[in-house]
């Protein structure tokens, strides 16, 4: 009798706890994903556009920042440096613009949404 009663209890405990992370699960927003692209502005020698777009914007997230890193395939190291940062617009779209020197570069933008970092896609790209 006391062990069917105290299976009884653990099976009830168990299906509380599944019930209430499945809800909780339910309750999280989904964290945004973030896409880069990047383009010559004018003509060759004009300065690069960095643009940064949100799949959406959460709500209670204001004045989100966007950093954007980049590095050359010059670069021994290979490692990305910040070249600039730039909120984001109520499209959830952030635009950087900066004059690069000619060559090869890859490049990705970051930020930080609810505690959770967001990272875009890495783009191979030619400066003239």
């Amino acid at each position: 009798m006391l062990k069917r009663c105290l299976l009884s209890m653990v099976l009830a405990f168990v299906l509380l706890v599944s019930f209430c992370s499945a809800s909780f699960a339910d309750t999280l927003p989904p964290v945004p994903t973030m896409t880069l692209t990047v383009a010559q502005l004018l003509q060759p020698g004009g300065p690069m556009a960095y643009t940064a777009q949100l799949s959406y914007i959460p709500t209670g997230d204001s004045n989100v920042i966007v950093n954007f890193y980049s590095t050359s395939v010059n670069n021994p190291q290979g490692q990305y440096i910040l070249i600039g940062s730039a909120p984001i617009d109520g499209t959830g779209k952030a635009v950087l613009n900066k004059q690069m020197q000619p060559g090869l570069y890859s490049a990705y933008s970051s930020t930080v949404i609810s505690g959770n970092t967001v990272k875009s896609n890495t783009v191979d790209y030619t400066v003239k």
